[in-house]
């Protein structure tokens, strides 16, 4: 997992988008939280932002089951 934070940087959704694509890795387990509407539109934004990113550098995305099923 990411030790960062996101709760302090959901008023920029393109700084916590920065931050967590320079911190990505194979096998990284993204945790966003939204506990309030104002903290899911930015989170949305940043993880729109983010899943273009990892996409064109050829990144998969999966869930965390199916993370934990591939075989190493």
């Amino acid at each position: 997992m990411i030790p960062f934070d996101t709760f302090e940087l959901t008023n920029h959704p393109w700084l916590t988008a920065i931050y967590t694509k320079q911190m990505i890795f194979p096998g990284a387990i993204l945790v966003f939280h939204a506990n309030s509407i104002k903290v899911a539109n930015n989170t949305a934004i940043a993880l729109s932002i983010i899943l273009e990113d990892l996409r064109q550098r050829g990144y998969r995305i999966v869930t965390v089951s199916q993370l934990l099923d591939m075989d190493c």
